[in-house]
């Protein structure tokens, strides 16, 4: 590859690991503030959850609204609860007065929205979030050993030799832990318990400058976690994909070599509603010199889709606008094989998964 030809790579040298100041095994500040506060960057921190009592609630929280690097700064909570009959409620609240009433850390995930919190140490975390009707306590408690991030956790993209390096990076800080704690609806609160997960992203872009779209997906199956998807620059960085796979279980990482994957794509279908393309099915094929897995995604039913277009900077919009960018989160069922120690193992679970639809529908 020449020094002008689109490049996307991810942080997977020593290098890169000592250019952001880090080491291979995560530390507590990494779930800290990583970027400015302004008008060029971007930051959120994400927890989602599947109760008991078959609901799912996701909560975020940033400084922003999500990825828009160029929104005034106006920090942002957000709560979609999904109820066992699979009705959906979706509340923000925003934050005017930012600089009275936000705060984040450096040193540890310590977020602060007025009385609202997301504090944690890689271990255990306590979520305050409030909204017009809904108010969530939430204690989410690491179910795994800690262990390294995918590489350095950043892809870093850049157009030629002249362009300054641009970066889209992502810390799966608690890939499965257990949750409990109270959820408020309406006034009526009750104890909630449940298995849930948490992240956080941060970039000197806005993603859609960066992806065409992307696939997002994490399961709890058997004894195992998986994280798996795929993601697609824009037509300037050639459509390069990079699929990404993260296998754990309770003693540590078991497969994350991005390099060993392949994904396709099958039954695909225009989406009703948003009239994006959309694989029904996914299917993931990984295997090293010590394990093979096969991961399959079969899509059930919508938890939600949104227009991204609305709601962003004017700088934003106008980029946006005939490219239709849609947000898809997909409640599905997940069949994994692995082979590992000459054994076979065969599971079925539910998954949560998304599509982030940035770009014009390309062929899949």
């Amino acid at each position: 590859m020449n020094s002008n030809e689109p490049k996307v790579y991810p942080g997977n040298k020593e290098q890169y690991f000592e250019k952001e100041g880090m080491k291979p095994t995560p530390e507590i500040w990494e779930d800290g503030q990583r970027v400015p506060v302004d008008r060029k960057h971007f930051e959120w921190w994400y927890f989602d959850a599947e109760l008991d009592d078959g609901s799912v609630i996701v909560i975020i929280f940033g400084p922003k609204p999500y990825f828009d690097t160029h929104s005034l700064i106006t920090p942002l909570i957000a709560i979609d609860y999904t109820d066992p009959k699979g009705e959906t409620t979706r509340e923000f609240y925003l934050e005017k007065q930012w600089k009275k009433n936000y705060s984040s850390s450096q040193e540890q995930c310590d977020v602060r929205i007025k009385d609202n919190y997301f504090i944690g140490d890689l271990k255990t975390y306590k979520i305050k979030a409030s909204t017009k009707s809904i108010t969530a306590e939430i204690k989410l408690e690491r179910l795994t050993q800690l262990g390294k991030r995918m590489d350095n956790g950043f892809l870093y993209f850049q157009k030629n030799a002249m362009e300054k390096e641009k970066y889209f990076a992502w810390f799966p800080s608690i890939p499965y832990g257990k949750v409990s704690g109270t959820l408020t609806i309406n006034g009526k609160k009750r104890q909630i318990n449940g298995h849930g997960y948490h992240d956080h992203n941060w970039g000197n872009a806005d993603p859609s400058s960066l992806f065409n779209h992307w696939y997002w997906a994490r399961a709890h199956i058997g004894d195992y976690i998986l994280l798996a998807g795929n993601l697609i620059a824009r037509k300037e960085y050639n459509f390069i994909q990079k699929p990404f796979a993260l296998l754990l279980d309770k003693t540590g990482i078991l497969a994350d070599d991005s390099e060993k994957i392949t994904v396709s794509y099958d039954q695909i279908k225009k989406h009703p509603k948003t009239k994006k393309m959309v694989s029904n099915l996914l299917k993931f094929n990984y295997e090293d010199d010590k394990i093979k897995f096969k991961l399959n995604l079969q899509r059930k039913e919508d938890l939600m889709h949104q227009n991204l277009l609305f709601g962003n900077s004017p700088h934003l919009f106008l980029k946006q606008i005939g490219k239709n960018p849609q947000y898809h989160r997909f409640l599905g069922r997940a069949e994994f094989s692995l082979e590992k120690d000459s054994k076979k193992e065969h599971y079925e679970s539910t998954v949560i998964y998304e599509l982030m639809y940035f770009g014009k529908n390309m062929k899949l």
